[in-house]
């Protein structure tokens, strides 16, 4: 059977048309909750290094840290924002605002653990304070300086800087290749999360630091929970169950060059970006494989993905948010995006373009308004496959791109339960000059342009050329009634069910309120050939027995239930359909 993607921000991502199962929710949004756990699992990383962390201390391998073989230590001065304004030799300390500034009995409070030497570490417990990696001012140029954290369930808090950050190790990338085709295979800062863990990383930022040379030269700045000046590798072990949970007071995850993500459960919530590469015209952030929910943004402004360089999908599912009160996105790159694999759905006011791999293909949707949060978007062909999303953030901009989508076929877009039509697309836009001597010329001496939509309509065809479309509205007749759209249990969708089940229907509304002699239910078959086959109907007047009976006797195949308006009412107007399958 062919399959649908279910993308829903219940933090539920399911796979195949027909036995889609909701996973438990924990209270931060995760698919999963395994339980915490202390020191390394039996059998597993034998060769790693054990750090428990212990509140205020740790302990390496069973013994305090001071008093190990000098891989790691506890204490020592963390780099954050001082509360001042000049250096003693009265040189200018820095950029911070008041609020970014931090005193030294806020600073006491914390905690510094600090890796000094190469190798495996698997970190479990809690620290309030910072997990820092310091190598040494060698270590960059050292292809034996790596650190590899396994998070097998830790929890670290810092609220005055990161609460993880690599600050010299390995950097495996070339600082002068402007290409999106990067391997950071050999990078010195690599991240495991492991299965069956959930791990906790919130995390401050330090404002931007002067040197004190009289000039505004950068000594520190780093601005994200988690954070890294080189470039990282972030993967899952082999069930993929381990939850990496990222909170940024400003930033979430942060690296000065390239980014990997190959694996593992990351759900990031912040402020500003919840995940940027910042190096200009040279990051790459790559998402080869697992599951990202980025939630940037939540402040003023942010994207979720922001990369100053490429970003570049090859597999996994990420879902992306940015905020709703700025020009931000979901996903934004300054030298392109491209996504050759995976699935993605990315929302917010302005997504950059995305340009899809060989044999791939997307779909970018401009709203002609704020599509509110909550919203359900289905963008679905004929047969009812396709991708669906729904969004707990208000959005304008919408990427869609899956194995789902294919180019050269119709697909009809649904706003809960609303189809909606396209004014025009960025590709087939037209310009139009009228007489020259109608134009008033501008400034520069050029004459202005006028661009022209294509008719509205309620197909989507994506082709190689044609993937952007804009000024998508509701789908109407000027009837002047007031349109209306159906929760069925206060959802969007209706769940599968096998053979000799019957859907439960509890609760069908209508939004606005009405009548319930006025709200007219059909049943179709889908078939593959033959289009929607009417089997039965129902007034939801004749109550919920009736509606069960809809569903009697049913072999396996697809079906459609849609809830509508009767024609006869003056007042209101609109349906919302709902697909479901029937299995053996």
């Amino acid at each position: 059977m062919k399959k649908i993607l279910s993308v829903i921000m219940a933090m539920v991502l399911c796979f195949g048309f027909a036995s889609c199962k909701e996973e438990q929710v924990s209270e931060n949004g995760s698919a999963v909750s395994p339980e915490a756990a202390v020191g390394k699992p039996e059998g597993k990383y034998e060769e790693a290094i054990e750090i428990i962390l212990t509140g205020d201390n740790a302990t390496v391998d069973g013994a305090p840290a001071n008093e190990s073989s000098g891989a790691v230590s506890v204490g020592g001065e963390m780099i954050y924002y001082h509360n001042k304004d000049f250096y003693p030799s009265g040189n200018p300390y820095g950029e911070g605002e008041n609020k970014d500034k931090h005193t030294e009995e806020e600073a006491a409070e914390y905690t510094l653990v600090t890796i000094h030497l190469p190798g495996e570490y698997y970190v479990t417990g809690n620290l309030k304070g910072q997990l820092a990696i310091d190598l040494g001012e060698d270590a960059e140029s050292d292809p034996d300086a790596k650190v590899t954290l396994i998070f097998g369930g830790a929890e670290i808090t810092c609220d005055i800087a990161p609460a993880v950050i690599f600050y010299n190790v390995y950097e495996c990338g070339n600082g002068e290749n402007e290409s999106w085709e990067v391997d950071t295979s050999m990078a010195g800062a690599n991240v495991i999360i492991a299965d069956g863990t959930e791990n906790n990383i919130s995390g401050a930022y330090v404002a931007k630091i002067y040197k004190d040379n009289g000039e505004s030269k950068k000594l520190h700045k780093y601005d994200a929970a988690f954070y890294s000046k080189m470039s990282m590798n972030i993967s899952g072990e082999e069930d993929e169950t381990g939850i990496l949970n990222i909170f940024g007071e400003n930033e979430g995850l942060d690296s000065e060059m390239h980014l990997t993500v190959n694996g593992g459960n990351i759900n990031i919530n912040s402020q500003n970006d919840g995940i940027n590469a910042n190096e200009d015209g040279i990051s790459v952030v790559a998402v080869n494989g697992g599951k990202l929910i980025v939630n940037g943004g939540l402040g003023e402004d942010g994207d979720g993905i922001d990369s100053n360089g490429w970003l570049i999908v090859n597999g996994g599912i990420l879902y992306a948010y940015g905020s709703e009160r700025s020009s931000d996105g979901g996903i934004d790159a300054d030298n392109g995006i491209i996504i050759n694999g995976g699935s993605v759905a990315a929302f917010g006011s302005r997504n950059d373009e995305v340009m899809p791999g060989e044999n791939y293909t997307c779909v970018q949707l401009t709203f002609s308004s704020f599509v509110k949060a909550g919203s359900t978007v289905q963008f679905l062909d004929a047969e009812g496959y396709g991708m669906i999303a729904q969004s707990e953030r208000d959005f304008l901009s919408l990427v869609l791109a899956g194995k789902n989508i294919e180019k050269d076929k119709e697909y009809y877009l649904y706003v809960n339960g609303i189809i909606q039509e396209y004014e025009g697309n960025l590709s087939s836009w037209e310009t139009v000059r009228g007489p020259e001597e109608n134009k008033e010329e501008d400034s520069d001496g050029s004459f202005a342009l006028e661009l022209a939509p294509a008719e509205g309509k309620t197909a989507f065809v994506i082709t190689q050329e044609t993937r952007n479309f804009s000024g998508i509205m509701d789908s109407f007749e000027s009837t002047g009634k007031t349109r209306v759209s159906f929760m069925i249990n206060k959802r969007t969708r209706l769940e599968d069910v096998f053979l000799g089940e019957i859907p439960e229907i509890t609760l069908i509304e209508s939004i606005p309120k009405v009548r319930d002699e006025d709200v007219i239910l059909t049943l179709e078959c889908i078939e593959k050939d033959e289009g929607k086959q009417l089997l039965r109907t129902c007034s939801l007047s004749d109550g919920y027995d009736a509606v069960s009976e809809l569903f009697m006797d049913l072999v396996p195949g697809k079906y459609c239930l849609t809830v509508s308006v009767s024609k006869e009412n003056s007042e209101y107007a609109g349906y919302s359909a709902f697909n479901f399958a029937v299995v053996s």
